[in-house]
C-alpha cells in the first residue's frame, strides 16, 4: 500500500468496496445502455416494451442507490487519507490517488465593490489598473480530488 503508514482494518474495507461498487457503477451503466438499445429496437411490441422499460427503470434506481454509496465512501476515504497523510494506495485492482490544486477564487461583483474603494482614484485606464491588482491578489483556493482508477482487466 502506502509505504509503512499503518492502514485501518476500515480503511482497507472501505477501498475494496469501493472499488467493487466502481466496478458495478461501470457494469451498471453498460447494462442501461444496453437495455436503452433493447428498448429502441423492440418498440413495435408494447409487452415487450414494458417489460423493458420496467428493466431499464429498476436497473437505474439501483445504480443510483450505487452511485450515492460510491461518493459516500470517496468522502471517507478521502477524509481518512487526510487524516493518516496518504497521497496513494495501490491494490490489486485499482489506485487510489488524492491530487491537491490550488486556484484563486473567481472575481465577483462583490469582490470588486469590497476591494475597489481601497484603490479608487483615476479613470478607466485605473479601473483596469486596479482589476489587474485585485486579481493578482486574489488567495489561492486549495481543493482536493480523490480518485478511483480501475485497473483494465485482461480480455478474456
Amino acid at each position: 500500500m502506502d509505504g509503512d503508514i499503518p492502514i485501518s482494518d476500515t480503511f482497507r474495507e472501505s477501498l475494496a468496496e469501493w472499488t467493487q461498487i466502481k466496478i458495478q457503477v461501470k457494469e451498471g451503466g453498460e447494462l442501461i445502455d444496453r437495455l436503452r438499445d433493447d428498448y429502441r429496437r423492440y418498440c413495435e411490441n408494447n409487452e415487450e416494451l414494458k417489460s423493458i422499460k420496467k428493466n431499464i427503470e429498476e436497473a437505474e434506481k439501483a445504480l443510483d442507490v450505487l452511485r450515492d454509496r460510491e461518493f459516500n465512501i470517496g468522502r471517507f476515504v478521502s477524509g481518512y487519507m487526510n487524516a493518516q497523510k496518504i497521497d496513494k494506495v495501490e491494490m490489486k485492482g485499482a489506485n487510489v490517488q488524492k491530487k491537491v490544486t490550488v486556484k484563486k477564487p473567481t472575481l465577483t461583483k462583490k469582490i470588486l465593490m469590497d476591494e475597489l474603494p481601497k484603490y479608487i482614484d483615476g479613470g478607466e485606464e485605473r479601473l483596469k489598473e486596479i482589476i489587474k491588482l485585485i486579481t493578482e491578489s486574489l488567495t489561492p483556493k486549495e481543493t482536493e480530488k480523490v480518485d478511483l482508477k480501475l485497473k483494465k482487466s485482461p480480455k478474456k
